[in-house]
């Protein structure tokens, strides 16, 4: 009989073999360092990064879109809500799905997520599996209702 911990070093072993997952092209829009490495080191994950809101928007404008947005809450002059609604006016960024990380956020903040169509909300430090895990979801919900 398997011990707990030999069936989580064996689920380990079993998720690192899988090679069938996608890799999501994702923009991150903040400066921290140690998510951005996490994200990275993951291997889960392209990843385009801008330190700030307007660069984050002029690259989305000029480029093709990422598979998925993932905004710091407070950034140096846009915040990550007023992002997401500037994501939202552009009509090839809609239903791109939209995260937003921080250390904690109030109950103002996360009635301003839901108001402002946030799909997700992380608190620091989250793993990139879970990212990942709920961008697949997204992903996976996306293409059925495409099909209806």
């Amino acid at each position: 009989m398997e011990t707990v911990l030999e069936l989580k070093k064996s689920t380990k072993i079993v998720s690192e073999l899988r090679t069938d997952k996608k890799k999501f092209n994702i923009l991150y829009i903040g400066n921290d360092k140690d998510f951005k490495l996490a994200i990275l080191d993951s291997g889960l994950f392209d990843m385009t990064y801008k330190e700030n809101g307007f660069l984050a928007i002029n690259y989305l404008e000029e480029n093709d879109p990422p598979d998925a947005i993932i905004s710091e809450l407070l950034l140096q002059g846009m915040s990550g809500f007023s992002i997401r609604m500037e994501v939202q006016r552009r009509i090839k960024l809609q239903g791109i799905p939209f995260f937003i990380v921080d250390k904690s956020f109030s109950v103002e903040e996360k009635g301003e997520a839901w108001r402002t169509k946030v799909d997700d909300i992380f608190f620091k430090p989250v793993s990139a599996e879970k990212i990942y895990t709920r961008l697949s979801f997204l992903t996976r919900y996306k293409q059925m209702r495409n099909i209806e």
